[in-house]
């Protein structure tokens, strides 16, 4: 258990974020699975991304994905694709997070993957059989990397792959996300209102032989987070773009609402406290971003805010079950949190922070950074160590260059 601490001497200061593990993880996914000669610069260092490009070659039949949804789901697809015998397990939390969605899908195109324990969680076998063409149905209202995972293979097959979806669609942007980068490759994609056409992949001159990684939009929330919080505190994070390929990068809109202005630089963000005051009772729909919930849930709260929270159905599929992560901890602060038919009701109304108040992680990247910040009103204690290493890697590091001191 660590304490943090805010020692307040830093007013501006400069912050390289992570690259993006969303489009690296994507990328590495398709240049493996077409042999395409493409150089990725500024890969991610994330763990999920450093145990898929380990994984994705591995030769042994059993392949451990710890608790990366990410990377067993887009590994259950590529492998199918590629007609290998795998098992595909990962931690006991893994056991818990739904993948039955995509192994159907998947299952219908021929592939024949079984389950070794609960039907419709991992582990999963996967047993050599050779996939063809058709259309295929899958609903979008659990997880987009079901869909991302089809995508990605789609031009495998010979004919292409259609995909209809059903439902009303999560994280949206992330499948929008996966059909932009198969274009920057130059995959032949249609893609209109709840349909999806992958062409046959053929080898052109025309390849893309260069690309780099943009920094991680999901990792810019905790700065904004900070900067909320300690009022004149400027920061910079390098390599974010407007117009991003990534969904997360609507914090720079939910941010404007707290009196975040977010000013675009050539190569780079800055953001700055405008003093400006949130107003209360407000809502706030996360069906196209859930990882920005707990940063923006913790804003909220300690803005002593009442609102209410939609679109958050996936948090509890997560890493952790983070609605129930965040309404644990954020109790500790008298921030009442609940549940009423998929809808949450925050009232942060007499939110208190006691110093040295100690929270727990839940071993869940997100739910430990957006935690982390509340240091800014009264130190706090909380486990650090290596959880943050999933997505940001650094985190811890840049948090003591930013003015928090950090003591183990």
């Amino acid at each position: 258990m660590s304490l943090i601490r805010y020692i307040n001497n830093v007013v501006y200061k400069e912050i390289e974020l992570p690259a993006s593990k969303s489009i690296y993880n994507r990328l590495l996914i398709i240049k493996k699975l077409y042999n395409l000669e493409l150089d990725i610069k500024n890969p991610s260092k994330s763990d999920d991304s450093l145990l898929l490009e380990k994984l994705i070659d591995k030769k042994s039949k059993i392949i451990n994905c710890k608790n990366a949804g990410t990377v067993i789901r887009f590994l259950a697809a590529y492998f199918a694709a590629k007609n290998e015998n795998k098992i595909l397990g990962g931690s006991n939390r893994m056991k818990q997070r739904p993948i039955g969605e995509l192994i159907n899908a998947l299952n219908n195109l021929g592939a024949k993957i079984t389950y070794i324990d609960k039907r419709g969680f991992p582990p999963v076998c996967i047993h050599k059989s050779n996939l063809y063409p058709k259309t295929v149905i899958i609903k979008g209202t659990e997880s987009s990397q079901y869909i991302s995972a089809l995508i990605m293979i789609g031009a495998f097959f010979k004919g292409g792959l259609k995909i209809i979806l059903e439902g009303t669609l999560m994280s949206k942007p992330y499948i929008d996300m996966t059909v932009n980068l198969m274009k920057l490759c130059r995959f032949e994609i249609n893609y209109e209102l709840n349909k999806i056409e992958i062409s046959e992949y053929k080898s052109s001159l025309n390849q893309l032989k260069k690309i780099e990684i943009e920094a991680d939009w999901s990792a810019a929330a905790f700065w904004y987070q900070i900067v909320l919080l300690s009022k004149n505190l400027k920061i910079k994070l390098n390599k974010l773009h407007k117009g991003s390929n990534q969904g997360d990068s609507k914090i720079s809109e939910f941010a404007t609402k707290f009196g975040i202005k977010t000013s675009y630089l050539n190569n780079g963000i800055m953001i700055e406290n405008t003093d400006k005051e949130i107003e209360n009772n407000t809502v706030w729909d996360f069906a196209d971003c859930p990882d920005l919930a707990p940063s923006v849930i913790v804003m909220l709260s300690a803005s002593c805010k009442k609102a209410i929270i939609t679109g958050i159905e996936t948090l509890k599929i997560k890493e952790s079950n983070r609605s129930l992560a965040l309404q644990n901890e954020l109790k500790k602060c008298n921030v009442k949190f609940t549940e009423k038919e998929s809808i949450w009701e925050l009232d942060a109304s007499n939110f208190r922070l006691i110093k040295n108040t100690t929270f727990k992680n839940y071993n869940d990247h997100r739910i430990a950074m957006a935690l982390a910040p509340l240091a800014i009103i009264k130190e706090i204690k909380i486990k650090t160590g290596n959880v943050c290493n999933k997505s940001y890697p650094d985190f811890w590091h840049d948090l003591k260059k930013a003015g928090f001191e950090i003591i183990d």
